[in-house]
């Protein structure tokens, strides 16, 4: 009798929980997979079209519409996946921001259409988010980039300012808007030095802008971001600043994508994004729509390219997630179990 060929043997299906997946994927080992991810996306090796929402709903969630579910594929060498998150991939937080929800991710072999992996909860989102972040910061930031400007609240702030340490060593954090989270980064922090600023003081806020080699922009309501927008440009930022934005991950009802302070991204010398798929579906703020055939793929920097023509550029980053980025860093993660 002959052997079944390692392809027509059954395999066991890896279940993975959040706190699995949070041992055995620390965030330097996740930062070099959605590293891949994108460089993989960018030779087209890692398939990732853009991710797509139902129709929202009739109904309204404190007051505003309810978006329809979101769904992502992706394919790779001999595998594809998806992922399924009810409503907003990251919900309103209590502070502001955008607290990551749970997904359904799942990869599938892909001659013999087995589940080989399944994840449910939201760590590997949480994981994507935070790598992405710090690989734009290593990517567009200067080498000698050690001062953070943080613009509007989220509940994983901690997580974020972490990330961004581990690529370039903070000394000094200036916190606009950031809500409870201000303080207690204040009370924990002991090897940088962290300022609040209320939103409100603009000599504040402008004075933190313009000592910043690195700002990070959050999708928070409790930032007072139109006034904000409407009172910066390049010109208020260091030379060589970068300046990272947290997009939400699907448009608003309007069609338009969330991207916080559209009209000081679009004064940048150059823009990048995380998935060009993506913003090629979606429509952008009006500032940003001028800028649109000019938005590069992170993944040109990662490569090595150069972001910048002079070191005075000030760059920027519209960070949308890559869809697919979630199943990527699955199928890693199911390979070494």
């Amino acid at each position: 009798m002959s052997r079944p060929s390692p392809k027509a043997a059954s395999r066991t299906t890896v279940s993975l929980s959040d706190e699995e997946i949070r041992s055995r994927l620390p965030l330097g080992s996740a930062l070099e997979v959605v590293r891949r991810s994108m460089l993989d996306a960018e030779a087209g090796t890692f398939i990732a079209p853009a991710r797509v929402h139902e129709d929202a709903d009739s109904d309204s969630d404190q007051g505003r519409p309810r978006r329809g579910p979101i769904h992502s594929v992706a394919r790779g060498a001999g595998w594809y996946g998806y992922a399924s998150t009810e409503g907003a991939a990251f919900s309103s937080g209590a502070q502001g921001g955008r607290e990551p929800v749970d997904s359904v991710v799942m990869v599938r072999d892909g001659e013999t259409d087995e589940l080989l992996s399944m994840a449910v909860g939201s760590e590997l989102a949480r994981l994507r988010r935070l790598a992405t972040v710090a690989l734009a910061v290593d990517a567009l930031a200067a080498p000698d980039a050690e001062t953070l400007a943080v613009l509007g609240g989220d509940p994983q702030l901690a997580d974020l300012i972490a990330a961004i340490s581990s690529v370039r060593p903070l000394t000094a954090i200036s916190l606009v808007d950031a809500g409870a989270e201000a303080a207690d980064l204040r009370a924990s922090s002991a090897d940088s030095a962290v300022v609040a600023v209320a939103g409100a003081d603009m000599d504040g806020v402008l004075g933190a802008l313009a000592q910043a080699s690195i700002v990070l922009v959050l999708t928070a309501e409790t930032l007072a971001d139109a006034a904000i927008d409407a009172a910066i440009d390049a010109s208020a930022l260091a030379p060589g600043a970068a300046v990272i934005a947290l997009a939400d991950a699907v448009p608003a009802i309007d069609g338009v994508l969330a991207v916080p302070t559209p009209g000081l991204l679009a004064d940048l010398e150059r823009l990048f994004t995380d998935s060009p798929a993506q913003l090629e579906a979606d429509r952008l703020p009006t500032a940003l729509e001028r800028r649109r055939d000019e938005i590069l793929p992170l993944a040109s920097a990662l490569a090595g390219r150069p972001p910048r023509s002079t070191p005075s550029d000030r760059l920027g980053m519209i960070c949308v997630g890559l869809a697919g980025a979630d199943v990527f860093l699955l199928q890693h993660l199911a390979r070494r179990v």
